[in-house]
C-alpha cells in the first residue's frame, strides 16, 4: 500500500510535489488510503481571486473551513479582505486567509483539512489587530487563534522564514501608506546622515532639514530638536534593504512614520521607505496625507475661531471606503515645483508683464497726444479742449502712473528701460 501511494504521489503536477517545506507536510502512514467518494473536491483557483491568486498552490479545496461551497461564494467573501492585505500589516496575512477561505488540496489527504498553527495566527494578529481597530473593527471570531493547532502538529501551516522586517517592507503600497499613517502618531519626510549599529537596533542620524505630515503629541520644541531616530531590529534577523539604500546614497529621501518616547526624548521608527516620487500609487497617497493635513488644520482655526473643540479630519481617511478608492490614471507623475514647471511659470509671467507693457505705451501715448492738444491754442475764438477734458494734474498723476518706468506698476525690467529711454 505505501508503493502505491509514492507511485500516486509521483504522478501528480510538479507543485503538488515541490510543496513549500513551511506546511511541514508529513508522510503518509500505510493506514491512509485514497478516500472514494468524498464530498470534498479540489477546485482551481482562479485568477480573478485577487487575493489567493499565486498564493504558493493552484487548488484549493471546497468545501472550505467555513462551508462554502463554490467558487464564487469564496470569491464574494475574499473580496473584503483584499484592502487588509494590501495594507501589509503582517507578510503571513494572505497565507493565513488563504487558508481559511481556500485552503491546499491534496487529494490523497481530501478528508483532512490543513489549518494554519496557532503560532502563524498569533503573529498575524498582535500587527494586524491594531490596524483593523484603528480603521473601527474588530479581530473577527473566524480567526480566533485558539481554535488552529499548535505548531507541534504536523499537518498545520508554519510561519516561513521572513527575510524582509515589518519596518522597511520591499513592496510599499498604497494602502500600507495609509494604514501606517493611521496606526502611527509621527509621519515625517528626510535624509538621513548616517546610520550606526546599536543594541537591539539602528540609529538614524537625519540631516537638518524635516517636514513633517502628523505630529500627534509632538510639541514644536520636539519638532525643531529631532536630531536622530531609532529603529528596532527585528528579533528574527532580517535584512532591511532600505537602511542599505540609505547607507549608499546620502542624497535620497525617505518616508518615516512611527511613535515618540512618554518623555519625548526620543523617536522609534515603525515603517521605513524611500521617497518614491514616480510611483503612482504612493504619490496619490501622500496627496490624500497633505490634504487631510490641510482639513485638519483648517479645522482647529475654525474651532478655535468659533470658541469649541474641534475634531481632527487626518482621522477621515482612515476609513475602507478610502482604502476602496480608485487610483486615478492621468495623474500627473511629474516633480513638483520641478525646473519644467518653473521655466512655465517663468515664461507665463514674462508674457503677462509685456502685454501689460504694451497696453501701457499705447495709454502713454494716448495721453501725450492728448496733452498736446490741450497746450495749442483754440481756433476761431472757440473755448479750448482742456475745459472738456480731465485737469493738467490728474493728467500728469495718470501718465506716471502708467509709466513703464515706474516700480510700483509691475516687474521691472532694466533693458526695457533702456528702450524706453532711447525712444
Amino acid at each position: 500500500m505505501l508503493l502505491t501511494l509514492v507511485l500516486a504521489l509521483l504522478a501528480q503536477p510538479l507543485y503538488l510535489i515541490a510543496m513549500p517545506p513551511e506546511w511541514n507536510l508529513p508522510s503518509m502512514p500505510t493506514s491512509w488510503a485514497l478516500p472514494f467518494g468524498s464530498s470534498h473536491r479540489c477546485v482551481p483557483i482562479p485568477s480573478t481571486m485577487q487575493l489567493c491568486d499565486k498564493i504558493g498552490y493552484r487548488e484549493m479545496r471546497l468545501p472550505n473551513m467555513l462551508n462554502h461551497d463554490t467558487v464564487n461564494e469564496v470569491m464574494e467573501q475574499t473580496k473584503h479582505w483584499v484592502p487588509l492585505a494590501n495594507l501589509a500589516c503582517h507578510k503571513e496575512i494572505r497565507v493565513l486567509l488563504c487558508s481559511i477561505y481556500a485552503p491546499v488540496c491534496i487529494p490523497q489527504l481530501l478528508e483532512r483539512q490543513i489549518k494554519p498553527c496557532r503560532t502563524l495566527c498569533e503573529a498575524v494578529m498582535r500587527p494586524c489587530a491594531a490596524v483593523m481597530q484603528k480603521f473601527g473593527y474588530a479581530w473577527p471570531e473566524i480567526l480566533n487563534c485558539e481554535q488552529f493547532p499548535p505548531e507541534t502538529d504536523h499537518m498545520c501551516i508554519k510561519a516561513t522564514q521572513r527575510t524582509d522586517c515589518d519596518a522597511c517592507p520591499n513592496n510599499v503600497t498604497y494602502e500600507s501608506v495609509i494604514g501606517n499613517y493611521c496606526v502611527n502618531n509621527v509621519a515625517f519626510k528626510a535624509r538621513v546622515d548616517s546610520i550606526t549599529k546599536e543594541s537591539g537596533g539602528f540609529r538614524i542620524r537625519l540631516k537638518r532639514r524635516v517636514r513633517f505630515f502628523k505630529s500627534t503629541g509632538v510639541s514644536r520644541r520636539q519638532k525643531r530638536s529631532i536630531r536622530s531616530v531609532f529603529i528596532q531590529e527585528d528579533s528574527s534577523g532580517c535584512a532591511c534593504g532600505t537602511l542599505e539604500a540609505a547607507r549608499n546614497d546620502s542624497s535620497k529621501r525617505f518616508l518615516m512614520m512611527g511613535s515618540v518616547s512618554p518623555d519625548g526624548t526620543s523617536f522609534s521608527v515603525t515603517f521605513l521607505a524611500e521617497w518614491q516620487q514616480r510611483d503612482r500609487r504612493f504619490k496619490w497617497a501622500i496627496r490624500i496625507i497633505r490634504g487631510s493635513r490641510r482639513r485638519s488644520r483648517a479645522g482647529e482655526i475654525s474651532a478655535t475661531s468659533a470658541g469649541s473643540a474641534g475634531t481632527n479630519s487626518s482621522e477621515s481617511i482612515c476609513t475602507l471606503s478610502q482604502l476602496n478608492e480608485p487610483i486615478p490614471t492621468s495623474m500627473s507623475l511629474g516633480r513638483r515645483g520641478g525646473r519644467g514647471n518653473r521655466r512655465k511659470r517663468k515664461n507665463r509671467r514674462r508674457k503677462k508683464n509685456n502685454d501689460r507693457r504694451r497696453r501701457n505705451r499705447k495709454t502713454s501715448r494716448s495721453d501725450s497726444t492728448a496733452a498736446a492738444s490741450d497746450r495749442a491754442p483754440a481756433r476761431d475764438g472757440g473755448t479750448s479742449a482742456a475745459a472738456d477734458r480731465p485737469g493738467r494734474r490728474r493728467r500728469q498723476r495718470r501718465n506716471r502712473d502708467n509709466d513703464p518706468r515706474d516700480r510700483r506698476g509691475y516687474a521691472y525690467d532694466k533693458s526695457y528701460y533702456k528702450n524706453y529711454q532711447k525712444s
